[in-house]
């Protein structure tokens, strides 16, 4: 609700990573809304996990329960280490922008259902470099991909749980799946 703000953690899979961290989100005494996250991507098969976070707004265009918002987000991964006698650095920024629509179903009692869903592109820029002795080697890619984003979540008082995927079309994507726990203040 308007004024209210959530802290919680959460977990998301897919096929060859496990992702986790910490999240909040806040709905601004205005129409706008803006979170962060900040967490880790375990890589199957590796030591070493990427270091993730990041950011989004929305702003609540929506009349009569429904919100409707343009949403805008921005993340950034990263990893650096050393493989063999190779300096190893790799980085992804993404750019989400699209529209998003949700509801509250409930009272405001101690129980209330909130289903919601995201579309739009996401623009991603990867950027890879190597370094052995005195020699550099890099290399960046970018894309711009259509993206699916929903999820519910169930409010029991301060908790609630929420479940949903991801799924962004690019060539080789996988969808994801995520679950999370946390509180509302």
């Amino acid at each position: 609700m308007t004024g209210q703000f959530t802290v919680g953690g959460d977990m998301a899979f897919s096929d060859g990573a496990t992702a986790y961290g910490v999240n909040s989100q806040a709905n601004l005494p205005n129409r706008g809304s803006m979170g962060a996250r900040l967490g880790a991507i375990d890589l199957d098969d590796t030591d070493d996990n990427l270091t993730s976070a990041g950011v989004n707004f929305a702003l609540d265009l929506g009349r009569s329960g429904l919100s409707v918002c343009p949403v805008v987000g921005l993340g950034y991964d990263y990893w650096s280490g050393s493989v063999a006698g190779v300096d190893l650095d790799y980085s992804r920024i993404t750019v989400p922008a699209g529209i998003g629509v949700g509801s509250r179903f409930g009272s405001g009692g101690t129980t209330t259902f909130i289903p919601s869903a995201r579309a739009g592109f996401q623009h991603t820029r990867h950027d890879g470099s190597a370094s052995v002795g005195s020699g550099t080697f890099g290399r960046t890619d970018s894309t711009t991909d259509f993206f699916v984003d929903a999820d519910a979540t169930l409010q029991l008082g301060r908790l609630y749980a929420r479940g949903g995927f991801f799924r962004i079309f690019e060539d080789d994507a996988d969808t994801v799946l995520r679950v999370g726990l946390g509180v509302v203040f």
